[in-house]
């Protein structure tokens, strides 16, 4: 069963739904969302239980100005600016693997003409009966063989030429001193590396001609609540007094998530990003931690140290009204190069 309601931001309390996915639902991004926000809890019951728990936020879309539809954000607001965060692993808080159930529940159903989902297994967004769908995807990564690495260090799962290149990397920064690894364990030295994290982010974007993740206000907003609640690590990568980089990882579970960095790459010979991921694979793996997992977005540095390769999607389903059937027969002839005349 699946029901939805206003969500008013009480206490919830439902049977095994995950700390952290409560924080992040409950206390942090709802709350630094503007009023003009009207979220949805939307609740999986199992008989009387709540087993599962996920946020919906309804929006009127316009498109091509003929097509009028109200859309169903899974957990997210239909906003470039306040979607900047971007969820990945996008599921129900609580019990796992509801999605595809509330597909079919979404599809008997006539609360919105569209239900938008980013950011989730291909396995748990497939078509449904009843519904068009239309798909984006895109490579992730993850290193998985963080047991091997705590014993005989990272370059024991890389490849001689990628261990080759990373101890080049290494041997050019030791020039400034040893190479430490540290971790605020504060919530005052986690917002002062957040700051300086995004000074290198900005600075390294900016050097490329590229739009970075603080060019709009709320993904900061949105951070600094959460830094502040304890959730998330804020990672330092020094040689000697040199500062090479920050790194601001969650860590769930088994597996370690590398959401957002900053590198002191002025010098591109240093390749700070490369140092630093990977002393931050050691420290994780000297943890016990399983898995170190990159997200989705595809480069060298990834492939490199994340040699496991995942697929996430960002999927629309869409009700089989006449215009949405028209809309979604002519962007299947425009990606194929067919025109109609």
């Amino acid at each position: 069963q699946a029901s939805s309601s206003r969500y008013t931001r009480e206490p919830l309390a439902p049977a095994r739904e995950p700390g952290l996915l409560h924080k992040l639902l409950d206390r942090d991004w709802l709350k630094t969302l503007p009023s003009r926000f009207e979220p949805h809890l939307i609740r999986a019951k199992r008989g009387d239980r709540t087993v599962a728990l996920a946020i919906g936020v309804f929006k009127e879309s316009e498109r091509h100005l003929i097509v009028h539809v109200r859309q169903l954000h899974f957990n997210s607001t239909g906003e470039v600016d306040f979607d900047r965060i971007t969820i990945e692993h996008n599921d129900f808080a609580g019990e796992g693997g509801l999605l595809p159930t509330f597909l079919v529940w979404f599809a008997r159903g006539d609360c919105a003409d569209e239900l938008v989902v980013p950011g989730s297994s291909p396995a748990n967004l497939a078509r449904i009966p009843g519904l068009l769908r239309s798909t984006r995807q895109l490579p992730a990564f993850a290193n998985t063989q963080l047991a091997p690495i705590m014993h005989t260090g990272i370059g024991s799962v890389l490849s001689r030429n990628a261990r080759q290149q990373l101890n080049k990397s290494i041997r050019n920064v030791s020039r400034f001193g040893e190479l430490r690894i540290e971790e605020a364990h504060d919530v005052p030295t986690a917002i002062a590396w957040f700051a300086a994290l995004k000074e290198f982010h900005i600075a390294s974007w900016s050097r490329r001609g590229k739009e970075h993740a603080f060019s709009t206000p709320y993904f900061e907003t949105f951070h600094r609540a959460l830094i502040s609640t304890g959730i998330g690590q804020l990672l330092r990568v020094r040689a000697g007094t040199h500062v090479l980089g920050y790194l601001y990882n969650f860590h769930f579970c088994d597996t370690a998530y590398a959401y957002q960095s900053g590198f002191a790459d002025e010098n591109g010979n240093d390749r700070p990003g490369y140092v630093c991921h990977a002393t931050a694979i050691e420290h994780y793996a000297k943890a016990g931690v399983a898995k170190y997992d990159f997200l989705a977005g595809d480069n060298r540095l990834k492939r490199t140290l994340g040699p496991s390769q995942y697929t996430l999607c960002w999927a629309t389903f869409a009700r089989p009204t006449a215009v949405l059937r028209l809309e979604a027969f002519l962007r299947w002839t425009h990606a194929r190069g067919r025109w109609i005349l």
